[in-house]
């Protein structure tokens, strides 16, 4: 491409700018742009994600003495919690059908037994 300009410092920028204009502008180096704009997307997005862990964690350094007898008023004293989880220990199980009736047959097998004697 011939630059219309006499002068070599403006005919230096032309031939630069047409280098620019057709040669960067590829559709290759578009698709570089378009992954590297995708992994700093990827990579701010995890630097987020960090952020706010780090925030999390903070948060929960910052707080005081936890106080015991707050947890505890709405707990029955007859009830049982475990000491490592914190959880209810359930002292009850949910019978099913073939539980009762092996229930029932084993008292009626201690019926007659009993009644044998």
């Amino acid at each position: 491409m011939k630059c219309l300009f006499q002068n070599t410092m403006l005919a230096r920028f032309c031939s630069v700018l047409w280098f620019v204009f057709f040669f960067l502008d590829s559709p290759k180096s578009k698709s570089k742009k378009k992954k590297k704009e995708k992994h700093n997307k990827k990579r701010r997005k995890k630097e987020n994600k960090m952020k706010k862990k780090k925030e999390k964690k903070k948060k929960r350094e910052k707080t005081g003495p936890v106080q015991l007898s707050k947890f505890f008023k709405n707990k029955k004293k007859n009830e049982n919690y475990s000491m490592i989880t914190g959880k209810k220990i359930k002292m009850k199980i949910k019978k099913t059908k073939e539980d009762k009736e092996r229930d029932r047959n084993r008292a009626e097998l201690l019926e007659f037994l009993n009644s044998a004697l």
